[in-house]
Order: structure tokens, then sequence, then C-alpha cells
């Protein structure tokens, strides 16, 4: 076999599985539209923080979820699977609005960015709740 057939083989062998999962569903972003869909996801990472109230994006694609004691948690969908945090003071980097997602820088090595599609109506309300959790300013005086 001539390394030039071999190699259309291997083009077109990868293409063919890559539109097969990509047709069948694979590659579907994951839902958080329904608030059992939240809770599962948020479950699966958190088994032992139970969710007191969640707030969903419009998309469907991102939620913020009230914890006891007042903490806070953020899931997110992340292509076919979803990633969560719970947010203490001091773990956020920045928030920041972009056009119509909200920015999310983390203090942390392993989740550094989120990038969160809202409305502008749901903007003020997101960033109002994640304020809390960004580093607090120390006056030297």
């Amino acid at each position: 076999m001539t390394l030039q057939l071999l190699g259309l083989l291997v083009v077109f062998g990868i293409t063919g599985i890559v539109m097969l999962v990509h047709f069948t569903g694979g590659s579907q972003a994951a839902s958080l539209s329904q608030d059992e869909d939240i809770r599962d996801a948020w479950h699966a990472d958190w088994p032992h923080n139970k969710p007191l109230k969640t707030m969903v994006n419009t998309g469907g694609t991102a939620a913020l979820i009230h914890l006891p004691n007042d903490a806070l948690g953020l899931i997110w969908s992340f292509g076919a699977d979803t990633v969560s945090r719970t947010l203490t003071a001091g773990s956020l980097r920045s928030v920041k609005a972009r056009g119509n997602t909200l920015i999310v820088q983390f203090n942390a090595f392993d989740c550094p960015t989120a990038r969160i599609p809202l409305t502008r109506r749901e903007l003020p309300e997101w960033h109002a709740q994640l304020a809390p959790y960004l580093p607090q300013e120390v006056s030297h005086g």
C-alpha cells in the first residue's frame, strides 16, 4: 500500500468517525435548562452540598447554586460535560461583562476562566451574586 493511499484512508477514517459522533449527538453541549439536570450535574461533583435554590441563565448553559450557610456554587457546560465550583471569599479574580458574556476568572490554576452567555437583564444580577467572592481591597493607612 502506498503512503498516499494510507494517508487518504487515515484522513477519511478520522473524518468519518468525527461525523458519526457529531450526527449521533455526541458533540452536543451539556444542557442545564431543567432544575433536575442542574441538581444531577451538581451532585456528581459535590454529593454532600445539597442545592437549596438554582438560578439558570436563559441559554441553559450555566447556573448559580445557592447552598446552605449562604454559600454559592457556579456550574456551567463545557462541551458535553459540566464544570462546577463552590465559591469562597476571594476565589474569583475578576467578573467582567463583555457584550452579552460574563467572563469569570478564578484564582485557581486548574480553572482559570468561565465564559457565561447572559442576557442584558441577567448580567447585573449575576454580577451582583458573584461580587462577594471577589478579593476584598485592603486599605493600608
